[in-house]
């Protein structure tokens, strides 16, 4: 079987955009946020030149959600992350609704600190992505495991993280951790090989 891919965001993500597309035009505070967007290189230089001409903040924030399509999960995640820290009720409320559309969970975003998962969702290939999403939400189903894995969001995105360090922090054996890390790994959450832990 040939396994095909697509530039962009998944196909998942890309409905949970969809439905979410109003509120994501009347509330993105984009100009707030450029800084950041620009340090995870969301977007370019050039692109955000471009969004500040925009005059209407409704038009640029379409043009923001068309980059933003082109992107990857891992970068759409980002984004959400951004709306969930934000000040305003608003767009804080926006950035909990795209994080449950995009986890398929109705409390996945309470006392559990998400910040790791923009940081470690992996692309995936059109053919794994419905496996990878049922095995997620199997994951996040259990309230102590999405903690845990909230957990490594203190961890630097690029750095390999030594399996000591994280059974310190979970307090968890070393099989027990071992077995976790496998299962975030065949979600696409995180790459794990064991030969380089």
């Amino acid at each position: 079987t040939s396994h095909t891919a697509k530039m962009g965001v998944s196909q998942f993500i890309e409905d949970v955009i969809e439905r979410n597309l109003i509120r994501m035009i009347n509330s993105i505070p984009l100009l707030e946020l450029l800084v950041d967007l620009r340090e995870s290189q969301i977007l370019s230089d050039a692109e955000i030149i471009d969004l500040r001409n925009i005059q209407s903040s409704k038009q640029r924030n379409i043009a923001f959600i068309n980059i933003l399509k082109c992107r990857q999960d891992r970068q759409f995640d980002y984004f959400c992350n951004l709306l969930c820290k934000h000040q305003s009720k608003i767009v804080h409320k926006l950035g909990i609704q795209l994080q449950k559309d995009s986890y398929g969970e109705d409390d996945v975003n309470q006392g559990l600190p998400m910040s790791s998962t923009q940081e470690s969702l992996l692309e995936s290939s059109l053919s794994q992505a419905k496996i990878k999403e049922s095995l997620m939400r199997e994951v996040f189903a259990d309230q102590k495991k999405r903690q845990l894995f909230g957990m490594l969001g203190i961890f630097h995105r690029s750095s390999p993280i030594p399996v000591e360090a994280i059974m310190s922090i979970w307090q968890c054996d070393q099989d027990g951790t071992i077995s976790l890390l496998q299962e975030l790994r065949q979600c696409g959450l995180l790459e794990f090989k064991e030969a380089e832990w």
